[in-house]
C-alpha cells in the first residue's frame, strides 16, 4: 500500500503548491489530522492561503476555547470551504464571513440586524417578501421602481376583493393615528364581522406581498430592540391537524403585513389578481391543479382572467392531502365551463370528467363515483340523453 504522506514532504508541497509561508506550512502541518482537514477545505475549491488563514484563525480560536481537537470541529472542511468561495467570489466581506462562521459552528442563528448587513453590504436597498404559498408572488421590476419613485417605507400589494375573498385580511385606517392597518377576521368582533366582509365597503384585500426599505426596517428594529411589536392573533386548531379529535391548541401568530402600521407613510398598490395565487386549502388546489392553469416557460402560473369558480369540497373527504389525493386519482375535472363546484359527500372521479355551470353532486350517504368521461352540472351528473 501507498505509505502516508511526512510531515516535512507535505510542508514543502504546501509552499509549492499552494505558495504557503513556511510559517504557514509548518502550523498547518503540525499534525496529520490538521493537514487533512486543509486539504479537504482546498479540494472544495478554496483559496489555500485563505484557508490557511481561517484554520489558524478562527478556526482555531474557536477550537481552542472549547477544548476540543479539529477532528471533532464542528464546522466540517466542506462548509468552510463554500463560505471562503463566497468570500472569493465577492458575495460577503471578510467581516460578514465571521458572523456567518458564528452561526455554522451552532452559536445562536445570525440576528435579521446582521442578515440586513449582508444585503446592504451586496447593494440591496429594498426587500420583497411573501407567503411561501402564493403562487403568483413574484419579483416585479414595475413594482420596485413603483416603490423606489414613492419614496414611502413600507408598500403592502392589495387585490380588488370578490366573495371568495370575504374572510381574508384587509387594510383600515387607524382612526387615531391615520396609520393604515392590516386587520384579520380572527380580530374582529362579532358585531363587527358583516361590516368586515362587505366587499364593497372594505374592496381591496391584502395580498401579503410587501415591500419595505432595508434602511427604515433596521432603524425599526433598533427602535424595538430586534423585535417588532405586532399583534397576536389566536388560531383553534388540533394537534394532529388530520384528526380534529385530537387535543385541541391554540395557536400563536403574526402576520407580518401588520407592521404597516408601525412605518409613517406605508402605502398600498393595487395589482392585479394574478400576483395572489394561494394555495391554503385542498379547495384552492383544486383550482391550481385545473385545466385553468398552465405554467409558462419562465415557469409561472397563468391564467386567462383570473376570476376562478367557487371551489367548495366537502371538509369530511377531502380537507387532507392524502384523502384529497384518494379522491381525484387521475387528476381534477375539467372546470373551463364552470361557474362554481360543489361536493357535498365521499365522492371519487374517473377520468376525464368535466364540469360545466353550477356544478354540484350530493351526498348520497355512501362512497360515491363518478365514471369516466362523464359531465357534472347544477343536477349532478348528467344523464347522456342530455347531452
Amino acid at each position: 500500500s501507498e505509505l502516508p504522506e511526512l510531515p516535512d514532504a507535505r510542508r514543502a508541497r504546501l509552499e509549492k503548491e499552494y505558495g504557503l509561508s513556511d510559517y504557514d506550512a509548518g502550523i498547518i502541518t503540525s499534525s496529520r489530522a490538521m493537514a487533512e482537514y486543509f486539504d479537504a477545505v482546498v479540494a472544495t475549491g478554496a483559496d489555500p492561503k485563505l484557508a490557511a488563514n481561517w484554520i489558524m484563525g478562527d478556526l482555531a480560536k474557536n477550537l481552542n476555547e472549547d477544548g476540543i481537537d479539529i477532528t471533532k470541529s464542528p464546522v466540517s472542511a466542506e462548509r468552510l470551504g463554500k463560505m471562503i468561495g463566497l468570500i472569493m467570489k465577492d458575495t460577503i466581506s471578510g467581516n460578514i464571513a465571521k458572523k456567518v462562521f458564528k452561526e455554522m459552528k451552532g452559536e445562536p442563528p445570525l440576528s435579521l440586524d446582521a442578515k440586513l448587513d449582508i444585503l446592504e453590504e451586496q447593494g440591496y436597498r429594498y426587500l420583497f417578501i411573501s407567503n411561501s404559498d402564493n403562487l403568483g408572488a413574484r419579483p416585479s421590476r414595475t413594482l420596485a421602481q413603483h416603490f423606489e419613485n414613492t419614496g414611502a417605507p413600507f408598500m403592502i400589494e392589495v387585490a380588488r376583493r370578490t366573495e371568495a375573498d370575504r374572510k381574508g385580511g384587509h387594510i383600515v385606517r387607524d382612526a387615531v393615528t391615520g396609520h393604515l392597518m392590516l386587520r384579520e377576521m380572527t380580530q374582529v368582533a362579532d358585531e363587527d364581522r358583516a361590516d368586515a366582509m362587505d366587499i364593497h365597503k372594505h374592496p381591496f384585500f391584502n395580498t401579503n406581498n410587501i415591500w419595505v426599505r432595508i434602511d427604515v426596517l433596521r432603524k425599526k428594529l433598533t427602535e424595538y430592540n430586534g423585535v417588532l411589536p405586532l399583534p397576536v392573533i389566536r388560531n383553534y386548531k388540533t394537534v394532529d391537524p388530520t384528526d380534529p379529535h385530537s387535543t385541541k391548541v391554540v395557536q400563536l401568530e403574526t402576520a407580518m403585513g401588520a407592521a404597516v402600521n408601525l412605518f409613517n407613510g406605508s402605502i398600498c398598490v393595487e395589482v392585479d389578481r394574478m400576483r395572489f395565487l394561494p394555495v391554503k386549502t385542498t379547495d384552492d388546489l383544486f383550482i391550481m391543479r385545473s385545466d385553468r392553469f398552465h405554467l409558462t416557460d419562465s415557469y409561472e402560473m397563468e391564467d386567462g382572467d383570473y376570476h376562478f369558480p367557487n371551489v367548495t369540497l366537502d371538509k369530511r373527504f377531502y380537507k387532507n392531502i392524502r384523502d384529497f389525493e384518494e379522491r381525484f386519482p387521475y387528476g381534477v375535472p375539467s372546470i373551463a365551463a364552470a361557474a362554481s363546484f360543489e361536493v357535498q359527500g365521499d365522492w371519487t372521479f374517473g377520468r376525464n370528467v368535466s364540469l360545466f355551470g353550477d356544478a354540484r353532486l350530493k351526498d348520497e350517504g355512501h362512497p360515491s363515483y363518478v365514471p369516466n368521461g362523464e359531465y357534472v352540472g347544477p343536477q349532478g351528473i348528467e344523464p347522456d340523453e342530455w347531452l
